[in-house]
């Protein structure tokens, strides 16, 4: 399914009312807690991980890397 910028025109915000709705109408209240609660507590460290695997590339290094994907593909 191949998506146009033109066929977003739903906010992502109308879609968490939507589904927000769909959950309450359908799950029980505790249900719903559970469910969103998941969502409320993070654990470890994004940054530092993200440094670990990625490093801290600059923007030229991506650019790059870009490009040279996108030259293999085409060869």
């Amino acid at each position: 399914m191949d998506l146009e910028p033109n066929d977003m025109k739903t906010t992502l915000h109308d879609i968490n009312v939507k589904a927000q709705t769909i959950l309450a109408r359908e799950l029980d209240p505790l249900e719903y807690i559970q469910f969103f609660r998941q969502y409320e507590l993070g654990q470890g460290d994004y940054t530092r991980d993200r440094e670990a695997l990625l490093g801290n590339p600059s923007m030229d290094d991506i650019i790059g890397e870009i490009q040279a994907k996108q030259a293999n593909k085409s060869s």
